[in-house]
């Protein structure tokens, strides 16, 4: 039987003759090896997702920041709100859809790590059905993307970590599937702006790579109509940002006004942007071409509907350098790689050189040394080595050893802290307050009692609210803050002993918002006045941005603090990093031996100064053997013994930073020991 001509139609409409030309380049795009649009087996969509949850899982871990949500799951789950600390109302995560979803189940499991890595993979497979069902119906296209997810460190390392990656991945893939599948209507309007919405909840920044399609589907829509199901699905946005001002006084996370509050001039968050990307080409050179990819292709004419995704994308990817990157590697690329894959997805339905480019990518990751498929193997690497020039770390790599599911055993850290929640959740003591950085792991063991406050200002919210001190050497997302004069004493005693006068008086309105009762007209107003931003007169920038050194008299340090004493213990002075503690000596004459207790797992330079300038100098080196204070008996040495001096300068100088210490009181008749 002779096989009738195709017919096909010019620009013009009309029939065009040229079948045989048109049967070989068809031919040729739709046998390479097999057509992109037809249905794949089912064993190749099992071999795709099976190899992708297998890798992933190879990789499986929990950072130490998602224990900053989790001890907040934990106290939601126990009755005492979603608060990081119970003394006060403060939204120390980002992710609230994540925290809530997370809260429910850990309700029932009562344990973070397992849950979170389980909660992971199972929405990861959500996101495998939607793209191999929904968006690419089974065709080799959603082979060939889900093939080439498993090879981008960002995605598959940050598939499980306990952050809210994976969901946003799935909500993303979601919001894509209805953009192409949905008619256009008021239908398709709803549920998109429910997803976005949603996605918002979960990651407020996320509303970039929604809304230039939202925004240009109303646009076409040009109708009334569109307001009401935009408003509708944008309800569940605007009933957590209602909660939020509500509960915690403040529409955004406080780690927002802790990161974007720095003071920090916007050229050098462009800079260290460029390092986050840099940082991703050096170590992970698929997902950011990849990405590159992905909005390359919207320039050509055939991809004019996904333009508005690939805007997306395109706007996320600025925001990330605008923002200055982060500190975790690959952690931000997760979306925009995702996204630029699955549009990759639907080049390679469209055009034969889209599989050309799908190739040169997958050949790209595989060559990457630091693949997915190789790091899951490796064992603990030295930490040092895991982090750059710039402070951006892979994070699976530094805590590979304390919560990598590959060096699961008992004595792993997260499993250890685990353990310390529930001892510790046990029995309510009396509350404590400690002065570290370890929000994540260690904060989320403490237990209810303890109140945790870090430099960073990430979980405090007089700290957000200053500027960061301009030390040389900060990092990405550690923005240190230097602690008022009083503070320490005011967290500690629940009184306010602040002594910047302007200061005592924001902080007094800040703990109504904080710690008052919420119903009640006083607190209303503050948040009123707070959000607008009618109290920032009181915060002198300038100083908070600037400190001067920090000085106090030698009859200050006269209160004797016992060997043995813990860190942050009620008296003690804390040196700050590149902020030495000078000690004025007032009426009293130089002394040639001195006792002096400090905390021994850091070194110490202490000299002494006349009319300021250094007439000699004492080195302490550390003891790492010790936990708690030690006290001793040191001499003064010969220069500044002759010459005389007016004032003693301490500073730390290497050990682990955390530099404190507790009294120095002049002796007389005395030799020095020598134990320091």
């Amino acid at each position: 039987m002779k096989r009738e001509p195709h017919c096909f139609y010019n620009v013009a409409g009309l029939p065009s003759t040229q079948n045989a030309d048109i049967d070989h380049l068809k031919q040729q795009r739709d046998n390479w090896p097999y057509s992109i649009t037809q249905t794949a087996p089912w064993i190749w969509i099992w071999a795709a997702s099976l190899s992708l949850l297998f890798v992933v899982l190879l990789n499986a871990w929990v950072c130490d920041d998602a224990y900053i949500t989790f001890r907040t799951c934990f106290h939601l789950t126990q009755g005492h709100g979603p608060v990081y600390n119970l003394s006060e109302r403060v939204q120390t995560y980002t992710n609230p859809l994540w925290m809530l979803l997370f809260s429910g189940v850990y309700f029932f499991t009562g344990e973070a790590y397992f849950t979170a890595i389980g909660m992971s993979l199972f929405i990861l497979l959500g996101t495998l059905w939607l793209l191999h069902r929904r968006i690419y119906n089974g065709s080799w296209a959603g082979v060939m993307v889900v093939f080439l997810l498993g090879w981008s460190v960002s995605f598959v390392e940050f598939s499980t970590s306990g952050l809210e990656n994976a969901l946003n991945g799935f909500l993303l893939t979601l919001f894509y599937a209805v953009f192409w599948k949905v008619e256009a209507g008021q239908r398709k309007v709803l549920l998109l702006s429910l997803i976005a919405a949603f996605g918002m909840v979960s990651r407020m920044d996320t509303a970039l790579l929604y809304l230039p399609a939202l925004a240009s589907l109303a646009w076409q829509m040009r109708s009334r109509s569109v307001v009401g199901p935009l408003m509708l699905g944008f309800l569940p946005f605007f009933l957590w940002e209602a909660f939020a001002i509500a509960y915690y006084g403040f529409p955004f996370p406080n780690t927002a006004y802790a990161k974007l509050n720095s003071g920090i001039s916007q050229s050098e968050y462009w800079q260290h942007g460029y390092w986050y990307f840099l940082n991703c080409w050096q170590n992970d050179p698929l997902t950011l071409l990849t990405i590159v990819v992905g909005l390359a292709l919207s320039l050509f004419p055939f991809f004019r509907r996904e333009r508005r995704l690939a805007l997306g994308i395109f706007l996320y990817a600025i925001y990330i350098a605008r923002i200055g990157g982060d500190f975790m590697a690959g952690r931000f690329f997760f979306l925009p790689f995702l996204g630029s894959a699955i549009l990759l997805g639907r080049a390679l339905e469209a055009r034969w050189f889209a599989r050309w480019i799908w190739l040169g990518l997958l050949l790209t990751g595989m060559a990457n040394l630091l693949n997915p498929w190789y790091n899951g193997w490796r064992p603990q690497q030295p930490p040092r080595s895991m982090v750059d020039a710039h402070g951006i770390a892979s994070e699976r790599g530094w805590y590979h050893d304390a919560a990598a599911l590959t060096a699961l055993d008992d004595t792993m850290w997260v499993l250890a802290n685990e353990r310390r929640l529930d001892e510790n959740s046990q029995t309510m003591d009396a509350r404590r307050v400690l002065f570290w950085d370890f929000l994540g792991y260690q904060g989320y063991g403490e237990g209810p009692s303890v109140h945790v406050v870090d430099r960073y200002a990430l979980a405090d919210p007089l700290l957000a609210r200053l500027p960061m001190s301009d030390l040389p050497d900060w990092r990405i997302g550690h923005f240190e803050r230097v602690f008022p004069r009083g503070y320490r004493k005011t967290l500690r005693t629940e009184e306010n002993h602040l002594d910047d006068g302007q200061l005592r008086e924001y902080y007094n309105r800040l703990c109504t918002v904080t710690k008052g009762p919420l119903w009640t007209a006083k607190r209303w107003s503050e948040i009123y006045h707070f959000n607008l931003g009618k109290y920032d007169r009181l915060i002198n920038k300038a100083f908070y941005r600037h400190p001067s050194r920090l000085e106090i008299r030698l009859d200050e340090l006269n209160m004797r603090h016992p060997a043995g004493e813990p860190y942050g213990s009620n008296g003690q002075v804390e040196i700050y990093n590149h902020r030495p503690l000078t000690v004025h000596l007032g009426d009293h004459k130089p002394f040639r031996f001195f006792e002096i207790s400090l905390f021994p797992q850091a070194e110490y330079i202490v000299q002494f100064l006349k009319e300021g300038v250094a007439q000699g100098e004492v080195r302490i080196p550390g003891n790492w053997s010790q936990s708690g204070m030690i006290v001793d008996t040191l001499s003064v040495p010969e220069p500044a013994a002759s010459n005389g001096f007016d004032a003693i300068r301490i500073d730390g100088i290497g050990g682990d930073e955390y530099y404190s210490i507790g009294h120095l009181v002049p002796m007389k008749g005395l030799e020095s020991t020598g134990d320091l």
